[in-house]
């Protein structure tokens, strides 16, 4: 498949990220819900990286990460997510975790309800999602930005188990197999990046490339045990799992492995 590169200016960035709000807003003038829900989120785990541009070396270490989910659910299941995590890693050369890494995402995710009823719930459907992953390496390169942005979608499913204590058991997965993806040039002689917030937007957000499963994939599995509370409020258990391959069309992937146990609440 031939590479071809696509600029996408700040400003129309904003545009899809708000873009992807929008079907939770029309499909709410359509349906009768049963249940709309806030949840905020907080999730340590580990988190490992390989940045293949750089140095075919793995980064291990913790990460810690917050997040908030709008649920409205009832014929169809509408979901919107953001989610901001945080990583000090290091190699098993290196003695200290100097490595940093910050990732954030927005999805919007639509599912038809194919199982209605009182104890099963089993929605079918679609995921977008901008997933934004910034890393410095000190060790390895002290004057650059490594990246791997990627605006991309695939199948969305959500199991929703009731049981008789009022508690509920949800499960979701989630693939994306084709997307755009910004990733920094494997030669950057002569480069020294500007560490400013508006250049780090600006960089990581350009040169993007289409890509499909030949060079990208993101794999995301989602546990969730919620215990009721009043006023229909709940507190939740939760545990994910996240792969992800990224890379440009024949060039060198960003490859991640995220797995965090938390809870959250909901109301």
């Amino acid at each position: 498949m031939s590479n071809f590169k696509l600029r996408i200016p700040a400003k129309l960035l904003i545009l899809l990220h708000s873009f992807l709000l929008i079907p939770v807003f029309l499909f709410s003038q359509e349906e009768d819900f049963r249940q709309r829900t806030h949840y905020f989120g907080f999730e340590p785990g580990s988190n490992q990286i390989k940045e293949n541009i750089l140095i075919p070396k793995v980064n291990r270490g913790s990460v810690i990460e917050f997040s908030y989910r709008f649920e409205n659910e009832g014929r169809n299941y509408n979901e919107v997510t953001f989610n901001i995590g945080y990583s000090k890693l290091r190699t098993k050369v290196e003695t200290e975790k100097v490595t940093q890494n910050l990732q954030m995402s927005v999805g919007y995710s639509w599912g038809k309800n194919l199982l209605p009823g009182e104890k099963v719930n089993y929605y079918l459907g679609v995921k977008a999602n901008y997933l934004w992953t910034l890393m410095e390496f000190p060790v390895w390169d002290e004057s650059r930005a490594y990246w791997g942005t990627v605006i991309s979608a695939g199948p969305f499913n959500r199991v929703n188990l009731a049981f008789d204590n009022n508690t509920s058991w949800i499960c979701s997965l989630q693939i994306d197999l084709i997307g755009f993806c910004s990733r920094p040039d494997e030669e950057r002689l002569y480069a020294q990046e500007k560490w400013t917030v508006p250049n780090i937007i600006q960089i990581t957000n350009s040169g993007f490339s289409f890509v499909t499963l030949n060079s990208f994939v993101i794999c995301s599995l989602r546990n969730e045990y919620r215990i009721p509370l009043k006023n229909d409020n709940f507190f939740s258990f939760c545990n994910s799992i996240t792969y992800a391959t990224v890379s440009e069309s024949k060039g060198k992937s960003l490859q991640t492995v995220k797995i965090s146990f938390g809870f959250g609440l909901g109301f």
